[in-house]
Parts: structure tokens; C-alpha cells; sequence
């Protein structure tokens, strides 16, 4: 059979394995019996299948049968080091990133890999996650975090950058590795690993993975002829972010000077520093160099014309950098509005003009759903959770419409929905017209999201929290006071007394740490710990949590996130 072809690796001088390696407790603990029928069943059904044509529904039809085999080929895998022929092809599916693309240059390969090898993936991937721990300022692929940290971190590095007593003048500098994922080489991956102490059969298993690569375009129905892939890591792999990681945690960790600091969701970088004066805004220049040389030694370049370069200034004297900042002497081109990970601010940190755009784009795919489902009640509803307002959802709690106008045509657009799913067009209030449907508004939809935010800070540990554990040991004056250690709900409100300023009043890490520092609020929640289980305790599951905020929110009077009169 093809899955049992144990092909020698593409370059014997990367690939050097040591014959009947002893498996780690790990590894055997990995590839036992009842743990591999576990990774069977929790294959997903509905993915594709991959070159071998299996659906994974198939092998969760038979997990117990399957799993003896397939863990005793896994266990002969480790030791020996080599991984079949057959895990190393793949179909690569070409995706738009931008609709319509105009290049392949605008098109991401997904590879589409044998159902039985991402059980393989799975336990490659457990494995190397004990040795690759995720930089600090790494928010891709790491569990605590994702996108709402990323953004929260960079409001608070873009808050603290400024000297006291001097202009608030900051830049952003977004860094474009070009085809990160695919031109990484495989000798630097090795490397890397070897570097986080990864054990000697593990090393080679990986190398054997890598190694003799064959991939396969496939557009509609017709598949291209193969092609060897002799760098990079296949998009859609289990192990591949891991593996980036272990590649990238070396960029986060080159020495800057103090005042810059460099961020990372997966390949997307940013570098922050203030820029005041020519004497910084030299400095930056300087530890953007240290970080091309870094990424050039990986083996990686930066695009310089997709970089881009923005500079925050909150006062009227703000002015752009006296010299452009270059990527091998080709110049990055300073833009007044950034965009990063689907979210756009302008030259004062301000999300007014994505918020508004967002406003009319919702209100227009909600009625665009309507006409498409016939007006179906069940399948519109499903439709606007799960599409709609999932649009604009990621972005409230790291970076709320900074307007009053701009959240009444966010909740406009909740109103407009439950009209339409109660189909009744005559109800004068568009609060008991949501009520019935069973949507919040905006506001309250930013209460829910902003209190499952904090929840998970205080009992999961998410890693934002850490970040104000720090900033208040920074200075004594914002330690918590002996009656807040013993309250894990509430913050002072001296915690983030270093940005209480004009500029960042409406922001994101603001408005969350108001709330959060707000007794009043919390306290509404405080009171239901006599349900069963309390709602705020440890033990308490997040989906009852969860499940209990709308309930809480719809009996409770709050008020508007910018602050103001109170909010029904």
C-alpha cells in the first residue's frame, strides 16, 4: 500500500536519523491506543478530503477499529523517523484573499492533506508544544489570546510610548514578510527546533515530514501535475503553526532599544516606538534594520511596498516623519489610515471611518440575506449570527465606534434585522421589536463580549490580564489595595490611570477598563454567585457564564460605553 512506502528523505544531509530511537513517555502516551481513538473522534466530518479521497466522516464511522493499526504505524513512524511517502502529498486549493483577485499574488494555497495523517499532525503537533512556548508579544497560534489581545496591547504600547511631558507623536511601522509560510527554509525550521530543545527523533521525524514534498493545484475540477514543494510549510497542517512559531519566536527576541517594541499576530508584524524627535525617529530606523537582518538571515525578505508606516499624533502641532523610514533603501509608503487584522484606525487611533463603512455594510447584508432566504425566518436567523454580525462582532471589544451616532446605526442594524425576522414593520419601539427577536443592541451586545473578555482574564488566565498585573507593579501608587486582592472582580481604577487622557477616552482598553473598574457594574453580576454553580467563581463552566449575561443584561439599566445618560 502507498501509506506504508517509507521513501529515504529528499537531502540525507538534513535528514540524519538515529535507528530505533526510544520514544519519550510523551510520545508513547501519544500514540497509545485510547488516546488515538480520542483524535479520531475528534476529526472534523464535514472537512475535505484530501489525495487519498477519505472523508474523515468515514474514519469517525470506525474509530475503534481503525485505531489499533494506525497507532502502531504512528509508534513505528517515531522510531524509525521516516514518515510515509503518502502524508507528503497534497492538493493545494488556491483561496482569494482579496475578491476579486487580479494576481496570483492575491490568492493563499490551502493544502488539503490525507485524513489519516492529520491524526499524525495532531500528535506531531502536541509534542512540539512541549518545547515551542509562544513569544510574549506573539498573539497568532497561541492559546489566551487572539485578536482582541493584539489590538488591546497595542493601544496600551501606543499609550505608554510617550515620554511624560513631551508631544504624543507615535509610529506604527506594519511589516509584510512576502510568502512567509512558503519560503521558509527547512534548514531554518530544523534549527529552530534544535534551539528550543526539542528531542533528536523528533528533529528527524519533522525533517522526514518536510522533505520530499509533492503538491498539486487543483482549480475547479482539474489537477495540476506535481510539483515539489523544496521550502515552507503547508498551509492547513496542524503542526505548521508550530513550527512558525518556533521560526518567529527568534524575530520577537532580537535586543531593540528601549521605548520600541515589536508585536506579531502569526507573520504580521508591527514595530512601535515614539517618534518625537529626529534622535527616536532615528533609533526606530535603526532597530528596523536589526529586524530586516534578522528576517533576511532567516532566509525570509520584507516587501517594502506593502509595508506601510503610520504616525499617531494627538495635537495640532503633530508632524510626519522628517525622513521616510526604508527597507533596503527602498522607502515605506506613510499612509493615514492602517488596517491590521481586518481593523482600521487613522493618524489619531481613531476607528470612526471603519465603524461607520462597517455600519452600512451590516445593514446591507442583512437585507441582502433577507431577499437571498425567501424572508425564511429560521435560516435568516442562522444566517445573520453566524455571517452578518459576526462581521463587526471581533472588533467591540479591542476597538469600540468611538461615537454616539455611529452605535445607533449599529444597533439600526440589529433593529432593522428583528423587523425582519418578526416581519412587522409597524412596532414603534425598536427595543421591545429586538426583545421579541431576541437580539440585544449594540450596547448590550459590547456588555456581553466586554464581561466574557474579563471573565476569562480572571479565571482562565488570558494573557491581557498578565499585562495589568505588570503595569500596576510598575509604580506603587496603582497597586491594589488590600480589599481589591481579595475581589477578583474589580480593578482599580488607578490601573489605568496612564491612559486616562483626551485621546484615548473612547478607546478600546479604556472603555474595557472603566467598565471592568466599575463596582456598580460587576456588581450586578456578584449577585448571582448564589446560582448553581455561581456564576463567577473558578469552577463555574465559561457557557453558563455565557448563557446567564443576556439575562443579567436585559433586567439590568446600564450605561452607554462612552458614558452619559443610562441605557435601557
Amino acid at each position: 500500500m502507498a501509506v506504508c512506502n517509507f521513501g529515504p528523505p529528499e537531502d540525507p544531509a538534513v535528514y540524519q536519523p538515529s535507528p530505533h530511537a526510544l520514544l519519550s513517555p510523551a510520545a508513547r502516551r501519544e500514540t497509545s491506543y485510547h488516546h488515538v481513538v480520542r483524535l479520531l473522534y475528534a476529526l472534523k466530518a464535514r472537512k475535505a478530503a484530501g489525495p487519498d479521497g477519505f472523508s474523515p466522516a468515514l474514519l469517525k464511522a470506525a474509530p475503534e477499529t481503525i485505531a489499533g493499526p494506525l497507532a502502531a504505524l504512528l509508534r513505528t513512524i517515531l522510531r524509525q523517523q521516516v514518515v510515509p511517502a503518502a502524508w507528503k502529498q497534497a492538493i493545494t486549493a488556491p483561496i482569494p484573499k482579496v475578491k476579486p483577485p487580479s494576481s496570483t499574488d492575491q490568492m493563499r494555497g490551502i493544502s488539503l492533506l490525507d485524513t489519516s495523517s492529520k491524526v499524525f499532525e495532531r500528535v506531531l503537533r502536541t509534542l512540539l508544544e512541549e518545547h515551542i512556548q509562544p513569544h510574549r508579544n506573539q498573539f497568532g497560534f497561541s492559546s489566551r489570546c487572539g485578536l482582541s489581545d493584539a489590538w488591546l496591547f497595542l493601544q496600551r504600547t501606543v499609550a505608554k510610548a510617550t515620554p511624560p511631558g513631551r508631544s504624543s507623536q507615535i509610529t506604527i511601522v506594519s511589516l509584510d514578510v512576502a510568502k512567509a509560510f512558503d519560503r521558509l527554509p527547512h534548514s531554518v525550521i530544523l534549527a529552530s527546533l534544535r534551539e528550543c530543545g526539542v528531542e533528536p527523533f523528533l528533529v528527524n521525524t519533522v525533517a522526514s515530514w518536510l522533505q520530499g514534498r509533492q503538491h498539486r493545484v487543483r482549480v475547479g475540477q482539474a489537477l495540476s501535475s506535481p510539483y515539489a514543494a523544496t521550502s515552507g510549510v503547508p498551509q492547513g497542517a496542524l503542526s505548521s503553526p508550530c513550527l512558525w512559531l518556533g521560526v518567529m519566536n527568534r524575530v520577537l527576541s532580537i535586543p531593540l532599544h528601549d521605548g520600541s517594541t515589536l508585536l506579531a499576530f502569526a507573520d504580521d508584524a508591527l514595530l512601535v516606538r515614539y517618534t518625537g524627535s529626529s534622535e527616536d525617529q532615528a533609533l526606530l530606523q535603526t532597530d528596523l534594520s536589526a529586524v530586516i537582518h534578522c528576517i533576511n538571515s532567516l532566509g525570509l525578505s520584507l516587501n517594502a511596498a506593502k509595508s506601510k508606516v503610520l504616525t499617531i499624533g494627538f495635537d495640532p502641532a503633530h508632524q510626519s516623519l522628517t525622513a521616510p523610514l526604508t527597507i533596503a533603501g527602498l522607502p515605506i509608503p506613510e499612509v493615514q489610515e492602517l488596517k491590521w487584522l481586518g481593523i482600521s484606525v487613522d493618524n489619531r487611533m481613531s476607528a470612526s471611518r471603519y465603524w461607520t463603512k462597517m455600519a452600512a455594510t451590516v445593514k446591507r447584508g442583512v437585507g441582502d440575506m433577507h431577499r437571498l432566504l425567501h424572508g425564511h425566518a429560521p435560516s435568516l436567523a442562522y444566517a445573520l449570527n453566524t455571517w452578518c454580525f459576526s462581521l463587526f462582532t471581533h472588533a467591540l471589544v479591542p476597538m469600540p465606534p468611538p461615537t454616539e451616532s455611529t452605535w445607533r446605526k449599529l444597533t439600526s442594524a440589529y433593529t432593522y434585522a428583528a423587523r425582519l425576522l418578526l416581519n412587522d414593520f409597524q412596532t414603534s419601539s425598536a427595543s421591545e421589536v429586538r426583545r421579541r427577536a431576541g437580539l440585544p443592541s449594540a450596547e448590550e451586545r459590547w456588555y456581553q463580549l466586554s464581561f466574557k473578555f474579563m471573565y476569562q482574564c480572571n479565571f482562565l488566565r488570558r494573557r491581557f490580564v498578565l499585562w495589568l498585573r505588570e503595569d500596576e507593579a510598575e509604580d506603587a501608587s496603582r497597586r491594589r489595595s488590600e480589599r481589591t486582592q481579595k475581589n477578583p472582580y474589580a480593578l482599580r481604577r488607578s490601573a489605568y490611570g496612564y491612559i486616562n487622557k483626551d485621546a484615548f477616552q473612547r478607546g478600546g482598553l479604556f472603555l474595557l477598563l472603566r467598565a471592568w473598574a466599575d463596582a456598580d457594574l460587576l456588581s450586578v453580576i456578584a449577585t448571582r454567585r448564589n446560582a448553581d454553580p455561581p456564576l463567577l467563581h473558578p469552577c463555574s463552566s465559561l457557557y453558563t457564564f455565557t448563557k446567564a449575561l443576556p439575562e443579567i443584561l436585559a433586567t439590568t439599566t446600564l450605561p452607554s460605553p462612552l458614558g452619559g445618560a443610562a441605557r435601557s
